[in-house]
């Protein structure tokens, strides 16, 4: 139990600086931050700091490895067809896409700062790229060419798509943006503006 209490201790106090960092982030670049600024903010005092992170850099680290980690597992989920094709598992209310659009929600505030890192896009993309190239090939579908242009068009879309909801402030709910990104997937995104 006193275990237990201590890592949910751990965590929290994680989140804690975590957060603070976010915070200072948005408002000027890492090399400007420092961990004087992020312990005052917290009330942490800087052996904690030390004690969970080497520096400001292993600190973001941790951050997008978290948030790489989460996402994929969410995303491996999404791939697990069971008994459905492929545009049924997108298509359903509760699939793993609609999962990662409502963690992305859930981390709102880490997003500008993730996404506004180029390497970091980059690593998330080419996570999203290689999950799919794998979940088709485990299909077993010995005619399959897979072309890498097809996977980055489908990853950069996505990607873009995603991009734009967060930095028009989520308006749209994540239903509807699996719904346009579905239609988008499996009609071309040309399909209706054709109908008009």
């Amino acid at each position: 139990m006193r275990v237990e209490k201590e890592s949910a201790k751990v965590k929290q106090t994680k989140k804690v600086l975590k957060d603070a960092f976010i915070e200072l982030h948005r408002h000027k670049p890492i090399e400007k931050i420092s961990i004087k600024e992020i312990t005052e903010l917290t009330g942490v005092n800087r052996g904690t700091f030390y004690i969970h992170f080497n520096d400001i850099y292993d600190l973001l680290e941790q951050i997008e490895n978290e948030f790489l980690t989460d996402s994929e597992e969410i995303i491996k989920r999404f791939l697990t067809l069971g008994e459905h094709t492929f545009e049924e598992n997108f298509r359903n209310p509760t699939n793993g896409f609609l999962e990662v659009l409502r963690y992305i929600r859930s981390r709102e505030k880490y997003i500008p700062v993730l996404f506004g890192n180029a390497a970091f896009k980059k690593s998330f993309k080419s996570h999203i790229k290689q999950l799919l190239y794998n979940h088709l090939k485990s299909l077993g579908l010995r005619d399959l060419v897979l072309d890498d242009f097809q996977l980055e068009y489908i990853s950069s879309a996505d990607m873009g798509i995603i991009l734009y909801w967060v930095d028009t402030g989520m308006k749209i709910s994540e239903e509807e943006l699996v719904q346009r990104i579905s239609d988008f997937l499996f009609k071309g995104p040309l399909s209706a503006v054709a109908k008009k």
